[in-house]
């Protein structure tokens, strides 16, 4: 096995730590590598042998190993089978939701959950519409669609699921460095979490903060130790009433009807870390210095006083501390009833600690469990401290050693509450007991007004702390939204809505809901999160031809001032794509193949010929279009790419061979393709717990979802099959030309052999403009080692995953041009960005738009690159290498890798570099 030790890791600059550029620093960050790593043992066993030793050469490349062994690649979703079910899980059931707050926790939970069971992206079509019954019954204002609208994005947003499950204003959670507000935490900062598989307290690294203010209804959870204040929709971390070694993890608002409730209390988890560096003697010493210490100051320095230290009183103790002080080596004057430091000591011991006035040093948040328990008892020992029945009290005046006393007692593996007791002299009592969970006694919904927050990490949960009581709670799948509109009449005339989980009205009775639902959307994605980043998830498509888009004056507005500021948008060309086409697949497939009376068997269709051929042509229509636009119930069961640079080059620039090599390498993706389907059937069959979610709710699987096809590295190919190293750096319009000539060639020779598959097996299959995000520059590298003169075709060690490769210096007319002669012809899915270097107008880009929506382009993406500034915390639209405002150098500059919006520190080092190579275009007066 590959070994990737922790030193190496930390670095974040090995290409496996940053293949995807969804991945985060922090352990489960690199267990979920090591485990990868380990899998790919399992490659070796599991697929044949000639699969293997072609994928490992470089011939093919097969997406998502080793994951892809056990689990399909991507999935549009049927949201009329959410509404119309509930939300099934193995663990909790709800029934379909009625209200406007469930229809959004149902979309986020089920997206959540259904992850796990794809490599990929997970599609809903039509939220919009879908939404309307309940924004109506609900009588919902326009405020409270946004809010919950918020919850939804936030939710989706981020790989941890954050965003609007949150915390009170007035809720701290638990670092390495003490406690801390939503004020005195940044991203990248460490906090302790809880693991739920393993039950350990774990550091983690804040990837996001959000932030914002609140106007509505909290629930307040009321123990007898704990007190919760969190938002809707914020996931409860609790225990399965009959195993309670079994946790759960579920948004409150599906608990708050549940006859028992019970939560881990901080005694559940366990502290496995190692031994802080700091002695035993060192730590009693810190012990005694924070309940009978202080400092003392004169001109000499500071001198440290141990108060009430009289053996006649204890002398046990007495001697118990003179003898840390010889073995410290610290030299001190015994006097009547205290010790006093002389003041080389004093800054010796204070240096220690890394402290210089009385308080709890960091190290007392980061003891190991048996340093905290010594921590405990040392303090009871020479404190006013009480035992009782269940445990032990613990008494201080000192707020800052309240708080330290809290999180010892939490590493200890204390359950931990405190309690103000009301003298002349605020004193803590702090309670400690071994109680490993504890009941809900009240769920009370509360209004609230004012800040709530969360943070982003990998483990989705916090240690946090409120009104003196300490819990355990919680804090985004790869998803993608295909925002309908108008668009498509046979969708808003035909289709019912769902309520209740029973159909009601047409959905297009619901257009002045739907409206509400997208422009609340829209706004969320001008406004960014809390410090102005985009939203990286979920990707929406939208159908460029629908009359909202031109003709309601507010959806206009915010429609291009969005695409102009946070470039959020994909655009789908739905006058060359039927939009009737690409919603509610299952609906409309089922339909169809009722009527052809198909019979299903073994992952085939039973057809005679003439029903295959026309009824694969109605399949194929429907998934064609844009990458990121899955439409219902269907998907791609993998996808194996063409290793096209290398046909080329090994074809010796004879074309006949090239044709030669092409053919059996589709012929050779093809097996692969099926061996992957025919296993995903068999572990349906004999392991159906395994793909329990597929089962239940897309039970098309793997009827409707294509074997893919990817070409890549298209534009390098022809280059090298025209002879022309410099063909896409120092060439013309004519010669571009006859590329795009040759390269739609290439991708109609796939197609057609795919449809013939079709047809002839009755399995779907089609051809993808994949994005290959690391997969472009693991098979340029093994190519380069193999065939150095191909260094002379590649800027850079990165195929392209585009027609006209984004490092042409072409203008924008040409690349357009080229794009649209070779795009139509993929039948999986395709993709053009417009990498932008500013922030354009968004009536120029609204004419732009227009003039595309005129050509044969079938998807693209306006990306204006996006500054944000760490210092000033200010945000620009547009490519700067220092702040506008501070003049900072250390920028974050965010753009798409492949398909999503991700800061450049996250991409791979080639994609990186293939970054600044791009072509990036400002947009005034354009004419095509």
């Amino acid at each position: 096995m590959q070994q990737l030790d922790l030193e190496r890791y930390d670095k974040w600059n090995d290409f496996r730590v940053l293949e995807n550029a969804n991945r985060y620093p922090g352990p489960t960050g690199y267990f979920s590598i090591i485990a990868e790593l380990s899998l790919e043992e399992r490659i070796k066993n599991e697929l044949p042998k000639e699969l293997y030793n072609l994928h490992e050469s470089g011939r093919i490349y097969i997406h998502k190993l080793p994951l892809s062994l056990y689990v399909p690649y991507c999935v549009g979703l049927s949201i009329r089978t959410i509404l119309e079910k509930g939300l099934k899980t193995l663990t909790i059931v709800s029934k379909p939701a009625r209200h406007f707050d469930t229809y959004v926790d149902h979309i986020t939970n089920f997206l959540t959950t259904i992850q796990h069971y794809f490599t990929g992206a997970q599609a809903l079509s039509s939220v919009e519409w879908y939404a309307g019954p309940f924004i109506r019954r609900d009588k919902l204002n326009y405020r409270a669609v946004k809010q919950h609208v918020q919850r939804l994005i936030y939710n989706l947003n981020y790989p941890s699921r954050m965003g609007f499950q949150c915390l009170s204003h007035d809720t701290r959670i638990l670092t390495p460095d003490g406690w801390k507000r939503y004020d005195e935490l940044k991203e990248g900062d460490i906090i302790y979490t809880f693991n739920m598989m393993t039950k350990e307290i774990e550091i983690k690294r804040i990837k996001q903060i959000a932030i914002y203010n609140y106007k509505g209804k909290m629930f307040n959870l009321k123990t007898r130790d704990q007190d919760q204040l969190i938002s809707p929709g914020h996931r409860v971390v609790h225990l399965l009433p009959d195993d309670r070694t079994k946790i759960m993890f579920t948004p409150v608002d599906n608990i708050v009807n549940l006859s028992q409730i019970i939560l881990p209390t901080p005694a559940y988890s366990r502290n496995s870390g190692n031994d802080y560096p700091i002695s035993d003697d060192v730590l009693k010493l810190l012990v005694l210095f924070l309940v009978r210490g202080n400092i003392k100051k004169n001109i000499k320095g500071k001198k440290i006083v141990f108060y009430k230290i009289k053996p006649s009183k204890n002398l046990e103790q007495f001697v118990e501390i003179l003898d840390i002080l010889n073995k410290l080596k610290l030299k001190y004057k015994v006097l009547k009833s205290m010790i006093v430091l002389d003041a080389r000591s004093s800054k010796r011991f204070l240096d220690m600690l890394g402290i210089d006035e009385k308080i709890p040093p960091l190290c007392v948040y980061r003891f190991s469990k048996r340093q905290a328990q010594l921590f405990i008892e040392t303090y009871a020992k020479y404190s006013s401290s009480k035992k009782f029945r269940k445990g032990l009290v613990l008494m201080t005046y000192d707020k800052n050693i309240k708080d330290a006393l809290i999180s010892v007692a939490i590493l200890a593996g204390y359950n931990v509450y405190v309690k103000k007791s009301s003298s002349r002299k605020e004193k803590y009592l702090i309670y400690l007991n071994r109680n490993r969970f504890t009941y809900v006694k009240k769920i009370e919904e509360v209004d609230y007004d004012g800040i709530i927050w969360s943070v982003n990490t990998d483990n989705e949960t916090v240690i946090a702390e409120r009104n003196g009581s300490v819990f355990i709670t919680g804090n985004t799948p790869f998803t993608n939204f295909t925002i309908t509109m108008d668009a498509s009449q046979k969708l808003i005339n035909v289709m019912s809505a769902i309520y209740e989980g029973i159909e009601v009205d047409n959905l297009g009775t619901y257009e002045d809901e739907a409206k509400m639902f997208i422009k609340a959307l829209f706004e969320l994605y001008l406004e960014g999160d809390s410090i102005g980043q985009p939203f990286t998830f979920p990707i929406p498509t939208l159908m460029a031809t629908s009359r909202w888009i031109w003709e309601d004056p507010e959806i206009h507005e915010l429609v291009f001032k969005v695409s102009s500021k946070r470039g959020s948008f994909y655009w789908l060309n739905t006058n060359i794509v039927d939009p009737d086409a690409s919603f509610a697949m299952c609906c409309r497939i089922v339909l169809d193949s009722t009527n052809l009376n198909h019979v299903y068997s073994g992952g085939k269709f039973r057809l005679n010929r003439d029903l295959r051929e026309e009824y694969w042509k109605a399949i194929e229509k429907q998934r064609f279009g844009g990458v990121w636009s899955v439409p219902d119930s269907t998907g791609s069961i993998n996808v194996v790419d063409i290793n096209l640079p290398r046909l080329a080059i090994e074809s010796k620039q004879e074309e006949y061979r090239f044709w030669e090599l092409y053919d059996d390498a589709l012929q050779l993706a093809k097996v692969t393709c099926q061996w992957f389907r025919n296993r995903y059937i068999y572990i349906i069959d004999n392991y159906p717990n395994f793909y329990s979610m597929i089962i239940e709710y897309v039970p098309e699987f793997p009827r409707f979802h294509f074997n893919t096809i990817g070409l890549l590295g298209l534009p390098e190919a022809v280059a090298i099959l025209m002879q022309d190293p410099k063909l896409w750096i120092e060439g013309n319009r004519s010669d571009w030309l006859r590329a795009a000539d040759l390269m739609r060639k290439i991708v109609e020779y796939a197609t057609r052999k795919t449809r013939e598959w079709m047809v002839e097996e009755g399995v779907p299959w089609n051809v993808e403009e994949v994005p290959g995000e690391s997969a472009a520059a693991k098979l340029a590298l093994k190519d380069m080692q193999l065939y150095p003169e191909l260094a002379e075709y590649l800027p850079n060690a990165v195929y392209s995953t585009s027609i006209a490769p984004y490092y042409a210096p072409m203008e924008l007319y040409e690349r357009i041009e080229i794009e649209e002669k070779v795009q139509k012809y993929f039948t999986g899915g395709v993709m053009m960005h417009i990498f932008l270097d500013e922030e354009p107008d968004p009536d120029s880009l609204a004419s732009l738009t227009k003039k595309l929506l005129q050509t044969e382009l079938v998807y693209w993406s306006y990306t204006p690159a996006i500054t944000i500034c760490p210092r000033c915390r200010k945000e620009f639209t547009g490519l700067y290498t220092s702040c506008p405002k501070c003049g900072n150098n250390d920028v974050e500059i965010w753009s798409r890798i492949v398909g999503y919006y991700r800061p450049l520190k996250n991409w791979n080092p080639y994609r990186k570099r293939e970054f600044w190579m791009r072509k990036h275009y400002s947009i005034k007066n354009f004419s095509i």
